[in-house]
């Protein structure tokens, strides 16, 4: 009687394991370069904010920001140089029917409590790591509409809440 042949397993020394491998990170890759939209308008969003503080005097100290609780999108110091200001950037692409006179839509509105005491909590963890704690410190929070064609219409609101850090 003939037994069938059993399909070997492969492992990282066959040919066939050594290309699943290569296909694996050449997938894992392309996912990390290929950004989904979302990202790409955040990236987007955070570089025009920065630009702007520059040219409002800022300076920039740490843009995407880790920590254990999360990321602060900027870390800058205020033109008096003296006040650290962390601020959350939230940004939108819009189209004509999209432009709207009510506030409730702004991006900038996104910024709820909940993300307001996150944002809080990273706020003292960086405070403490870095040494920033003798200085005065504000949360600020740029709203930008990005539509398609025209200008990006940047709002920066300067003190959006506050808290003792």
């Amino acid at each position: 009687m003939r037994r069938t042949p059993v399909s070997r397993v492969p492992t990282s020394r066959t040919p066939i394991a050594r290309a699943t491998k290569l296909r694996v990170a050449l997938a894992n890759l392309i996912n990390k370069i290929t950004l989904p939209a979302a990202n790409l308008r955040g990236a987007t969003a955070e570089r025009l904010a920065a630009r702007h503080l520059r040219k409002a005097g800022y300076r920039i100290i740490a843009r995407n920001l880790r920590t254990p609780m999360g990321e602060i999108d900027i870390l800058a110091e205020a033109p008096d140089r003296q006040t650290v200001v962390f601020i959350e950037v939230k940004g939108r692409n819009t189209k004509d029917r999209d432009k709207d006179t009510n506030n409730e839509y702004r991006p900038e509105n996104r910024v709820g409590y909940h993300k307001q005491r996150r944002i809080i909590t990273m706020a003292s963890y960086i405070a403490l790591k870095y040494g920033y704690t003798d200085r005065p410190i504000r949360f600020d929070v740029i709203g930008i509409d990005m539509p398609r064609g025209t200008k990006p219409v940047i709002r920066h609101h300067l003190g959006a809440f506050e808290s003792k850090v």
